[in-house]
Formats: structure tokens, C-alpha cells, sequence
């Protein structure tokens, strides 16, 4: 069988329609698997800035437009462990470990950042001279769950532990049981650059 004419083109244009036709990561990570051929151009360097894998080369300017990984969309990031974070493969009707992924040491946003402000009650700060990956976010997110929450937080979701609760555990109230009833991750707002070199991710607010 004669291979079809569009395969025919040369790596550079097939490179430039790539790079230049409006596709985005997810429009990219699938037409790699359309073959071989277009799973090894997707790999090129041309396409670092559109698949978050170009390094943080220049400082990030205040009220500069950024993106958040699609990755980091789709995780549901109020369950996060240090080993495990669900991304649920709608059409495939499976969950996904994100830490077991590729995506995982991809740059959090595009441009990559060196500072990551992850605002989600309370601020994480992530600093990385070679840039903050998917990884570290959830790294980070996994671990402010089971810090203690504190008390005006505590006041705020009004939260009472389980007296007939015989499997509630002992110590601080956590940031993990103030959420504890989130039923959906609802993803992130646009992410903000306030201050030069700073990205900040604010979650959107959490379904109860």
C-alpha cells in the first residue's frame, strides 16, 4: 500500500504545520500516535514551548500570559498522595497514575517557570532554577494535605471531627479532612504572573 501523500512531505514542513497550525498539548500528544514517523517529530525541540518541555530561559514579566499543564487540569488534585495522583482517562473509563506518566517531569506551565506560587489556602512556594515540573506540584500538594490547618481555617469550614467515628485517627486537624467531602477537582484559575519571575495557581473553588 502506497504511503498517503501528506506523509510524503518533508520532516521540515511536516515540523512547520506542527509548530504553526494552531494545534495545542493535547493536539500534539495525539497526533503522535497517529505513526512513528510523527511520534519522532513530536520529540523535536520546535516543540518544546507548545508540549511544556522549553526551559525557563528569560524571566517571566508581571501580567505576562501563561499556561498550566493540561495534566495538572485533569488531575484531581484534592486527592494527591506523595505516590499517587488520579487523572481520569474519560475515554478510556480508567484512572491514571500521574507520578507513572511522562507528563510527570514536564514544566507546570509555559512558559516554565523558576517560581511557583500554588495557592490553594495556603501559598506553596516551589523554587526551581531549572523550572517546577508536574512532579513537584503534586510533591507539594501532596504534602500540605497532611500538614495541620490552621485554626481560623478550622473555624471557617466549621469542622468537627466524627465522635462515633471508631477508624478517625488522632492529631492536628489536617488540611486533607477540611476537604475531606470534595466530591470534584474543578481544575484551576487562569494562572497570574504579579509580581516578574512569579507564577501563581489559584484553584478554582472546590465542589462540597
Amino acid at each position: 500500500m502506497n504511503e498517503p501523500a501528506a506523509l510524503q512531505l518533508p520532516d521540515e514542513t511536516w515540523l512547520e504545520i506542527l509548530a504553526q497550525g494552531g494545534l495545542d498539548y493535547k493536539d500534539l500528544k495525539c497526533v503522535s500516535m497517529v505513526c512513528r514517523r510523527l511520534n519522532k517529530l513530536e520529540k523535536d525541540s520546535s516543540l518544546d514551548s507548545i508540549l511544556f518541555r522549553a526551559l525557563p530561559t528569560t524571566i517571566i514579566k508581571k501580567g505576562a500570559s501563561v499556561k498550566v499543564h493540561p495534566v495538572l487540569e485533569d488531575a484531581w488534585m484534592s486527592v494527591v498522595e506523595s505516590d499517587f495522583a488520579i487523572l481520569l482517562d474519560s475515554e478510556r473509563d480508567i484512572e491514571r497514575n500521574v507520578y507513572e506518566l511522562e507528563c510527570a517531569m514536564d514544566f507546570a506551565t509555559s512558559p516554565a517557570s523558576k517560581c511557583l506560587i500554588i495557592d490553594m489556602g495556603k501559598g506553596l512556594e516551589i523554587r526551581r532554577e531549572v523550572g517546577v515540573t508536574v512532579w513537584h506540584v503534586l510533591k507539594a500538594v501532596s504534602k500540605m494535605w497532611k500538614e495541620p490547618a490552621p485554626k481560623h481555617m478550622i473555624r471557617q469550614k466549621r469542622f468537627r471531627r466524627d465522635p462515633w467515628d471508631d477508624d478517625e485517627e488522632d492529631g492536628p486537624i489536617t488540611w486533607a479532612h477540611l476537604y475531606e467531602d470534595c466530591n470534584t477537582w474543578t481544575g484551576w484559575e487562569k494562572p497570574k504572573v504579579r509580581k516578574d519571575g512569579e507564577v501563581t495557581l489559584k484553584n478554582r473553588e472546590f465542589n462540597m
